[in-house]
């Protein structure tokens, strides 16, 4: 269920706007299942090496406070600290994440990240809509955003130790334009996300309140009309009762409007 935490910083508005963009085959799979597919956190390494990774203030301030200690307890506060991000490490790879972007408007750069130009589908909700249909989930839900850091200044921000969710939520300034809200499962023993560690899958879907999640679905600007008459049928065809409307990037410019 969706459980407030104090490393996720939360919209200050319930009804925040997010969307989640999608190929059809991914999108046919959420609706098909009613469920989002959580990633394990250290597969997204793929695309950003950095994630869960600290920034080099969180070096240089480990090194200041070796250099400060008498000679004979440097090398065990070293180990005890290298433990400490072992089991941060290890932590990890038990947490599962659902990405969503944050914004009042539908975003051309957001279709073509995901190369999606054409053939692609968005999910508008919103982060009250989010964290309401997850209350029937086993595990804890978290919801956040991303918090965005300099990782290269050694004078900048330090991430505190004491908790393994803090690298989750950041990541280097040159991600802030995907104005990213995380939705992040912790395991319960003995529940299936359990079992998926166990597995060792790349990520699960977890079951979700679709009709509550779900607002408005997005066709890509540039769609064909088969492709729109596709999502249209894909919606009907699993129950969704929620509007399916065309990009409104598509919108012809006023002056044309006018024109006509």
């Amino acid at each position: 269920m969706y459980t407030k935490h104090r490393v996720f910083n939360e919209p200050a508005d319930p009804n925040a706007c997010i969307w989640r963009y999608q190929s059809l085959s991914k999108f046919i799979s959420t609706v098909a299942k009613r469920a989002l597919f959580f990633s394990r956190f250290d597969k997204l390494q793929r695309d950003d090496p950095y994630e869960g990774s600290v920034p080099l203030a969180n070096i240089k301030s480990r090194e200041e406070i070796l250099a400060r200690l008498p000679p004979d307890r440097v090398r065990s506060t070293q180990d005890t600290i290298e433990a400490l991000w072992d089991i941060t490490y290890a932590a990890q790879r038990g947490i599962g994440v659902n990405c969503w972007h944050v914004n009042d408007h539908e975003s051309m750069a957001m279709w073509k990240l995901y190369g999606l130009r054409d053939d692609g589908v968005a999910i508008r909700s919103t982060f009250g809509r989010l964290c309401r249909s997850v209350q029937e989930v086993n595990e804890d839900v978290l919801v956040g955003l991303v918090n965005y850091l300099d990782y290269e200044d050694p004078h900048g921000e330090v991430l505190p130790h004491d908790n393994a969710l803090y690298p989750v939520m950041h990541k280097r300034k040159s991600f802030e334009h995907e104005r990213e809200l995380r939705a992040v499962i912790v395991p319960v023993p003995n529940t299936a996300w359990a079992e998926f560690l166990r597995m060792g899958l790349a990520g699960i879907d977890v079951p979700v309140n679709l009709d509550v999640l779900v607002e408005e679905v997005r066709v890509a600007p540039a769609a064909a009309q088969w492709f729109s008459d596709v999502v249209r049928e894909v919606v009907s065809k699993f129950g969704l009762t929620c509007p399916v409307e065309l990009s409104s990037l598509d919108v012809p410019p006023y002056w044309h409007l006018a024109h006509n």
